[in-house]
């Protein structure tokens, strides 16, 4: 995906030579293997995301992320519905198990910064 992202994204950047110049420096240095890629990942995308047609482009190409069931089920189990924090722009979603769980949902969409809405559990 970051390869594709890569041929299109000069089309999108013709306008906005520096952006062009910095994603070109982080894609080599994904491509090297030059220290952590997940974070280099990260920087990928939050250059991306500084601009509104990239940060567009970019939701195309990944399309939604939908909420993931992440509790194991049973033959005869009731489904057992669970609070949730969904962007009301484009339907992202993260599943809330439990209050004190270590990974807890943004404040904030990271696909548009819209502040998210708290869906109680049925």
């Amino acid at each position: 995906m970051v390869e594709r992202l890569a041929q299109e994204l000069p089309v999108l950047m013709t306008d906005f030579e520096p952006l062009h110049a910095d994603l070109a420096a982080l894609l080599a240095r994904l491509r090297a293997g030059d220290g952590d890629p997940e974070e280099t990942l990260d920087e990928i995308l939050a250059l991306l995301a500084s601009r509104q047609e990239t940060r567009t482009r970019l939701d195309d190409l990944l399309g939604p992320e939908h909420a993931e069931d992440r509790t194991p089920r049973f033959a005869g189990d009731p489904v057992v519905g669970y609070e949730q924090a969904v962007c009301p722009r484009c339907g992202r979603a993260w599943v809330i198990l439990d209050a004190d769980e270590d990974e807890l949902p943004p404040e904030r969409c990271p696909n548009d910064g819209t502040v998210l809405t708290v869906i109680q559990g049925t």
